[in-house]
């Protein structure tokens, strides 16, 4: 259920958090939409978030970055035993995430809608590994002083710094389309100049 588009029924606990694992650590960001009468549920999102400017006149929508704290936060809510009307897996009537998952209805429906983001963000190389493996462009800033030769600057590279910012293979030519014109010519690793081509080793540019 990770990948594509779907709309599923929800109607067990343990499903629910299994499926939100997997979903969380590739989002970096959350909406939790609350009833105006749940104070308690606002109050508990409120921990990790902050209210959004948005007009919905009968609930408060709250707005944070997913991260490790948030993500044993959430996953380590019991399920509520308020369970008249919705069976409940979770206190939030809804929780989107920027990946493109949504848990609404109390955890009772949950939808996913291929978001393709071309540049991506990686907790760990595992997490990289798992998404597309090796097949990354990966841009790196560089840190080193001004005057540092281009033999310095392409020997201090490290592949796979978490820091980085990565566009999957699938992504190249549109990267590639939308970028050119102002990556322009830059380095190759073997010191000559050229226009970017990648699916070469290393390329630098400033």
């Amino acid at each position: 259920m990770k990948h594509g588009d779907y709309i599923a029924e929800c109607c067990d606990y343990n499903e629910w958090r299994k499926i939100m694992a997997e979903e969380l650590p590739s989002a970096s960001a959350f909406e939790i939409h609350c009833w105006n009468e749940e104070h308690e549920c606002i109050d508990l999102a409120m921990q990790f978030g902050r209210k959004k400017d948005f007009k919905w006149d009968y609930g408060t929508v709250i707005e944070g970055e997913v991260n490790p704290k948030f993500i044993n936060w959430l996953m380590g809510l019991p399920k509520p035993d308020d369970t008249e009307i919705y069976n409940k897996m979770t206190p939030f009537f809804t929780i989107a995430l920027d990946n493109g998952f949504w848990s609404e209805h109390y955890g009772t429906e949950l939808s996913k809608e291929y978001v393709n983001q071309m540049f991506m963000k990686f907790k760990s190389n595992e997490e990289r590994q798992t998404h597309g493996g090796s097949d990354f462009i990966e841009i790196q800033y560089c840190m080193l002083p001004s005057g540092t030769t281009d033999r310095e600057i392409v020997d201090a590279v490290h592949n796979w710094d978490l820091s980085s910012l990565f566009i999957f293979g699938d992504d190249f030519q549109r990267f590639y389309n939308e970028y050119k014109e102002i990556i322009g010519n830059g380095l190759y690793s073997n010191l000559h100049e050229g226009s970017i081509d990648y699916c070469g080793i290393n390329y630098y540019s400033r």
